[in-house]
């Protein structure tokens, strides 16, 4: 399955934070975000069936249906898997393995592990808690994006893992939305009052939107699976332009719908609402109270563009 060792380099890409949508199911939690970790060569965590939303980088390779695995802190990682030497997926990998990357091993015959394989590898569609070997027993470390799962065996609904994740993924999202409900003038009174201390007395432009996100993941040290649900109402002030032209708009309401073209940018306020849910992994579910916090952040006006080719001052 491994080769010899090629000279040591170090891991070159940082793993960037994956939002993606309430009903996809994966997020990163914002200490996640301050620096990846190592993954060991034996891990326990959550296999996301479904990540359409995510975006790792720019790259265009055609992986959208990609199964993701995430552990600890919320670090998300692709998963590649052995496959037969006749696949017309199969690829070789070289992959920095360890805790500092800097061995680097050969891995023959895998695939990326993709939606369409799910079922005939008796994996469920959504979530999963599976035990991994991750790169030969190597581990990974902090920076590579992708993983070799030399070794899966799935774990919930045993004996030792009695919850089954995607259940109470479900199960938790219907409750927190029935929770919304009943807090929609505190939401809307604490989005007010963003405004005010935005905008002032001015009028937003909007548009305004609504976005739910859930973050899962599993935390091995406690043997615990960590959910943790928001709820954002944004609105804001809005102008449009391209670099230096100035937008040219007769009101207010131009800037929003059927004004100038180009980049919008100005003024972002909102309120997110967030519920962090802890399950046992006997499948025991523990909440804690509902936080509402403020959101603002400013988008920059568009730079100027580049002088036409060929002309020159």
């Amino acid at each position: 399955m491994t080769g010899p060792p090629i000279h040591p380099q170090s891991c070159v890409l940082l793993l960037t934070a994956i939002a993606l949508s309430f009903f996809v199911g994966v997020s990163v939690a914002d200490d996640a975000k301050k620096e990846p970790s190592p993954l060991p060569g034996k891990v326990v965590g959550i296999l996301v069936g479904d990540p359409r939303a995510a975006n790792l980088g720019k790259e265009k390779e055609p992986s959208e249906d990609a199964v993701l695995f995430v552990s600890g802190k919320g670090d998300v990682r692709r998963v590649y898997v052995p496959t037969a030497p006749d696949s017309p997926n199969r690829k070789d990998l070289f992959l920095a393995v360890g805790k500092d990357g800097k061995e680097r091993r050969r891995f023959t015959s895998v695939e990326l592990l993709r939606q369409p394989l799910l079922k005939e590898r008796g994996l469920k569609p959504a979530f999963q808690l599976v035990e991994l070997e991750v790169n030969d027993g190597a581990g990974c470390c902090p920076y590579t994006t992708s993983i070799v799962a030399t070794k899966m065996k799935p774990l919930d609904r045993t004996a030792a893992f009695p919850l089954d994740v995607g259940a109470t993924v479900e199960k938790v999202k219907k409750e927190f939305a029935a929770l919304l409900r009943t807090k929609t003038r505190a939401l809307e009174a604490a989005l007010n009052k963003e405004q005010k201390a935005a905008l002032g007395d001015e009028r937003p432009t909007g548009p305004r939107e609504e976005k739910d996100d859930v973050l899962v993941t599993w935390l091995p040290d406690s043997e615990t699976l960590r959910i943790e649900l928001t709820h954002r109402l944004t609105n804001g002030s809005y102008s449009k332009g391209e670099g230096i032209k100035k937008p040219k708009v007769a009101d207010r309401e131009d800037r929003n719908v059927g004004g100038p073209t180009g980049r919008p940018f100005g003024i972002t306020f909102g309120v997110e609402a967030k519920v962090i849910y802890t399950v046992t992994k006997a499948g025991d579910v523990s909440a804690s109270e509902l936080t509402i916090t403020p959101v603002r952040f400013t988008t920059s006006p568009p730079s100027s563009p580049p002088p036409a080719r060929g002309l020159r001052k």
